[in-house]
């Protein structure tokens, strides 16, 4: 197992640094744009197989933050009133109701590393919430940039509103809740630490490079 986890921690450092090399090489966008959900998917099922106990209450929690993350992006899409106006592009894939499926994979994905590492290191539930709530907001800073800047979604005149901060921070207390509540589970995962750090590296190095050399 412990092979497992250093090969894998491995592979998974030379993919979000290919990746960022590859999204910003104007030769090689169009193909890291394809495998961009593909890294998703395999970043979420690496967190799955590496987590210790993958019990109901395990499984309740991911389907709960999945369909919280998906819902509230239907409704912000559709309505523009929770994030502000907004709308997806195909970059993420399938697509209902004009949202792609994976966004929710991605709520989870952020929610769950994020509440792992404040589940480590703060003592009380609310500390823990407001935590992951404030790691989640923190890395969507980092992302929207990014995603501007490489067409996963667009913003009503280009620009971000602070409603969305605002939002996110709002909703991933929820999602924060809904992890740090279900105690019938364990909140450990080898490999979340690494994905969180990996989220903030891959982000922060492509809003480097974009700044640098736009």
């Amino acid at each position: 197992m412990k092979n497992d986890i250093f090969s894998v921690k491995i592979l998974l450092i030379a993919m979000y640094v290919a990746g960022a090399i590859g999204l910003k090489i104007s030769l090689t966008r169009d193909l890291f744009l394809y495998l961009v959900p593909l890294n998703l998917l395999f970043s979420a099922w690496v967190l799955v197989y590496f987590q210790p106990q993958r019990n109901r209450y395990f499984w309740t929690a991911t389907a709960l933050v999945y369909a919280l993350g998906y819902g509230v992006e239907v409704a912000g899409v559709a309505t523009g009133v929770i994030f502000g106006e907004y709308w997806y592009s195909t970059v993420l894939g399938i697509q209902v109701l004009q949202v792609p499926l994976l966004i929710g994979v991605n709520w989870w994905l952020l929610g769950y590393c994020a509440a792992i590492v404040s589940e480590k290191y703060m003592q009380y539930d609310w500390q823990k919430i407001l935590s992951t709530a404030t790691l989640m907001t923190l890395l969507d800073v980092c992302i929207e940039p990014i995603a501007i800047a490489l067409h996963f979604w667009y913003w009503k005149n280009n620009l971000v509103p602070f409603q969305n901060y605002l939002a996110w921070f709002l909703v991933s207390i929820i999602v924060a809740m809904v992890l740090h509540y279900h105690k019938g589970f364990e909140k450990k995962n080898t490999i979340a630490p690494l994905l969180l750090a990996l989220q903030f590296s891959f982000f922060a190095i492509l809003n480097l490079l974009f700044y640098l050399f736009p």
